[in-house]
């Protein structure tokens, strides 16, 4: 069920992609990459997830491992570098809720980031 829940985040960027359609926001694809990049981290892991439920789809945990590796990684590198976290350790649920909302800050930047580039260069 909790998988389930992880890929209906997908809804927040859709939605708010027709808010900002609707009422036609200057910075559209900044907003946008702030929703998507604060979801993505979470929605990878359900997507990965989604292969344990049906194991016959071995194309979905070959496709969706590396995705949610790459979008997993920025967080847990500087919790273990920066703030000395002992590798290989089992994480709390707090600390994979700190993990998850330091990845949706990281790639919400970025994201948001891309998309301030794309709206000055549509003007």
């Amino acid at each position: 069920m909790k998988i389930l829940l992880l890929n209906l985040l997908l809804i927040i960027p859709i939605i708010g992609f027709y808010f900002i359609k609707i009422h036609e926001f200057k910075l559209k694809y900044t907003v946008f990459g702030i929703l998507l990049g604060s979801i993505i981290s979470p929605l990878s892991l359900g997507l990965y997830s989604m292969a344990f439920l049906l194991p016959y789809i071995g194309i979905v945990f070959l496709i969706f491992m590396p995705v949610n590796l790459f979008f997993s990684k920025p967080a847990w590198w500087l919790l273990v570098k920066k703030l000395s976290l002992i590798d290989g350790i089992n994480l709390s649920l707090y600390d994979h809720l700190y993990l998850s909302l330091l990845n949706g800050l990281i790639w919400a930047t970025l994201f948001s980031l891309i998309g301030l580039f794309f709206d000055i260069k549509s003007k």
